[in-house]
């Protein structure tokens, strides 16, 4: 319950099968004592990538190297090309074991994601967060003094938000997903671009996975994001100059279209 996944805690009714077996007995809720993976009840809502998704069904370890969900490789074909309709799985080298064709998600692989990505925490009756007072977010003010601030911590939100594909180390993984070491749009001056990323999300096929709006999915306020462009900046041998709140909102196309995002 601790361990909050989505908007709130999970509860009992999240995992219940509502039905009556006979006159007298509904289904019962049998929540366990112990969970040997995560809480999928929010994963539609916590990971919506379509391109993760599959390669995450493919071969859970090219992301998650010490994770022990088995793969699911009989879920895909390969094909030397690709068709109209076809969606291709991109597969890191270390993972195709000399494959040398295209690797595709069929109909029944892209139909387990569409069911996982409707997994979303259904909102409380009353609107509210139980416990708001132990799981409302944190919100912490910002100052402004030359180009600092006082900030969230941009590496839990990196972890948060952008290692599941990005790597803990930045390196992505190479053919599926890029590499923030060294890269140009994070070691550039284009913030612009570099904000509607994180909100709006990216499409370099065919060179990587297609990126989802990670900034919009998630409610990513703009210090959120600053502190996160910031810690990409100047981690993992990058050095570059780091921006402020300000310089996030000032003369950006996301947040000139979205300015609640700033408001709220």
């Amino acid at each position: 319950m601790d361990n909050v996944w989505g908007s709130r805690p999970g509860i009992p009714a999240d995992y219940a099968g509502i039905s009556r077996t006979d006159f007298w007995t509904n289904t019962a809720t049998l929540m366990g004592t112990e969970r040997t993976g995560p809480d999928l009840t929010n994963i539609g809502t916590r990971q919506p990538s379509l391109a993760w998704n599959l390669l995450h069904l493919y071969q859970p370890r090219a992301l998650v190297d010490k994770s022990i969900m088995p793969a699911y490789p009989w879920l895909f074909e390969i094909k030397s090309e690709l068709g109209e309709k076809d969606v291709e799985v991109v597969v890191p080298d270390a993972y195709r074991k000399g494959i040398t064709g295209r690797i595709v998600a069929t109909q029944e692989a892209l139909n387990l994601v569409a069911y996982l990505q409707s997994l979303k925490q259904v909102p409380l009756p009353d609107g509210k967060v139980p416990m708001e007072f132990l799981y409302k977010k944190s919100e912490i003010p910002v100052v402004v003094s030359g180009n600092t601030a006082n900030l969230p911590d941009g590496k839990l939100l990196y972890n948060n938000n952008c290692m599941s594909c990005h790597q803990a180390n930045g390196e992505g993984l190479k053919g599926a997903f890029p590499s923030l070491k060294g890269s140009s749009i994070v070691l550039g001056d284009d913030l612009e671009l570099f904000v509607n990323i994180i909100m709006l999300g990216y499409d370099a096929r065919p060179e990587y996975a297609v990126m989802n709006a990670v900034g919009t999915d998630n409610n990513l306020t703009p210090e959120e994001v600053t502190a996160i462009i910031n810690h990409e900046k100047t981690s993992w041998g990058n050095n570059a100059k780091t921006v402020t709140p300000e310089e996030v909102k000032k003369d950006n196309g996301f947040y000139k279209i979205n300015i609640k995002q700033i408001t709220r």
